[in-house]
């Protein structure tokens, strides 16, 4: 997330810059076209969202206020993904073991009737 926070950093300098310039590309929501087509590649749900609201007329959003936006859901999607990840760790260490067809307690693959090689040579 560092990189991501230099990134948005960056985006915000540029923009006060290009803004103390009065360059024509930082007017209105034109910057903030800008800055959703560059985070498509990246979450084109974003983009799909934000620009529909753009379109409709329902957000008077500056950059400022979408970079916000994108680091926060940037941040939600990460914790999210974090939590999917643990939630599922933590379920495949918690599988008990269960016995054996040949009334053993083991897992399927520590078998060693079903697996072979493991057997005991008589």
């Amino acid at each position: 997330m560092q990189n991501a926070d230099k990134w948005l950093c960056e985006w915000q300098r540029t923009y006060k810059k290009c803004r103390k310039l009065y360059l024509p590309d930082t007017k209105e929501e034109q910057a903030v076209r800008d800055f959703l087509q560059a985070v498509n590649t990246t979450k084109p749900g974003f983009l799909s969202y934000w620009r529909n609201k753009l379109i409709n007329g329902n957000s008077q959003i500056n950059l400022y206020e979408i970079v916000r936006q994108y680091y926060n859901h940037q941040s939600e999607f990460s914790r999210l993904s974090h939590g999917a990840f643990l939630a599922t760790f933590k379920e495949k260490k918690a599988k008990k073991l269960k016995d054996c067809l040949y009334g053993k307690t083991h897992h399927f693959k520590q078998c060693p009737y079903i697996m072979g090689g493991a057997q005991k040579k008589d």
